[in-house]
């Protein structure tokens, strides 16, 4: 690129540091945003590998989160962590903005291992736009009301990207690798390798930070992927496996059984029926 400049500028604010930087790495996915109204005697439960936002709009309702309960009322943003068991209960009617996401950074999302509910309260007469935000249809309406959404917990943001960052830069080349889903060329040795450890070696560290297996955390994230192809795609089951490098279409559904408790089939039919 070839650029020249006559003059002076003065900068009057910008976008930097450390955090924002980061956050500009941050994967964003929006599966669904709706405004929906809950009958009375309302109950949900479930456990999702999305982050889940709502907007409470009309009437109280509680959630308990892995046994803590919370009371849910007009006026506030509630964000639940993925991966936790949620249970959602309303007396009387209860009308919201309800959203399903992911934030990822180096393919894990943010909020893996959070456990508690985030809150913020907010000025109720945004939601009369944010409602005609949803009703227009649009998805880059959509995507702009979720990131919206997600500046109130900017100040949380940063607490968390602080704390996981320099952990996910270590392994940052282990986690490039990783977004080629067809790893089957590809040896957990020669990894370690060009981390400058033996396998063993690799494996113990990395198990010891993140919980998990190398060999886990790939398998992870072909079946989130997986997860993904079942829930927003018409894509086969031999059509998965094979773009995800199982060796075929059984040892794909074997793998999806032993980690999720479901077959694939099951979990495509439940998780588009179900509720907010």
């Amino acid at each position: 690129m070839i650029a020249s400049t006559v003059g002076k500028f003065r900068r009057i604010s910008a976008l930097s540091g450390f955090t924002q930087n980061i956050k500009s790495a941050l994967d964003i996915h929006l599966f669904k945003l709706e405004h929906v109204i809950l009958e009375r005697e309302y109950c949900h439960q479930s456990l999702i590998p999305f982050n889940r936002i709502q907007i409470i709009i009309r009437g109280e309702g509680t959630a308990c989160i892995n046994e803590k309960k919370y009371t849910l009322k007009p006026g506030y943003v509630y964000l639940f962590p993925l991966q936790n068991r949620v249970e959602l209960f309303n007396k009387d009617e209860l009308e919201k903005i309800y959203g399903q996401f992911n934030i990822n950074y180096h393919l894990l999302d943010i909020f893996t291992n959070e456990r508690e509910l985030f809150f913020k309260k907010i000025d109720s007469g945004l939601t009369v736009r944010y409602i005609d935000m949803i009703r227009s249809g649009s998805f880059f309406y959509g995507k702009a009301l979720l990131y919206e959404l997600l500046e109130l917990f900017s100040a949380e943001f940063d607490k968390i990207i602080s704390k996981k960052s320099s952990l996910h830069q270590k392994f940052s080349s282990f986690f490039s690798q990783c977004e080629d889903l067809n790893m089957t060329t590809v040896s957990l040795a020669e990894i370690a390798g060009k981390l400058g450890m033996n396998e063993a070696h690799f494996s113990r560290i990395f198990k010891k930070k993140f919980t998990i297996t190398p060999k886990q955390y790939i398998t992870n994230h072909k079946l989130n992927k997986a997860k993904e192809f079942l829930m927003f795609s018409d894509m086969n089951l031999n059509a998965i496996s094979e773009h995800l490098g199982f060796s075929d279409q059984f040892h794909f559904c074997k793998v999806f059984k032993k980690n999720e408790g479901i077959s694939p089939s099951r979990f495509r039919n439940e998780m588009r029926n179900i509720d907010a």
